[in-house]
């Protein structure tokens, strides 16, 4: 599994400090994903799920599957000192698994 943290895009939406380390993703691959329709926009993705905005976003990756398809894999600490992590197909904006933890 390939994994890419997507840290321009929470950069320049405001939603994390520019201390998160980014590994291998440039932002014109990520951006050429998205010219191509191979993956929505993180702004997309943040309007069908309205309560990520109710935390802060602690880590963000863009993960590409063995099989091709591309995952969103979002982490928020919520007002109630949990922290939720979200996996959300990232062609579709379909949740596939939430996960809770104290």
């Amino acid at each position: 599994m390939r994994s890419f943290t997507i840290m321009f895009f929470l950069l320049f939406s405001g939603l994390i400090s520019p201390t998160v380390s980014a590994d291998s993703l440039r932002q014109s691959d990520a951006l050429k994903l998205v010219d191509n329709g191979d993956i929505l926009p993180l702004e997309e993705i943040l309007k069908l799920f309205p309560e990520l905005k109710a935390g802060r976003v602690l880590d963000l990756e863009l993960e590409q599957e063995d099989d091709g398809y591309f995952i969103y894999e979002i982490e928020v600490l919520m007002r109630d000192g949990s922290v939720r992590e979200y996996e959300v197909d990232a062609s579709n904006g379909h949740l596939l698994r939430e996960e809770f933890e104290e």
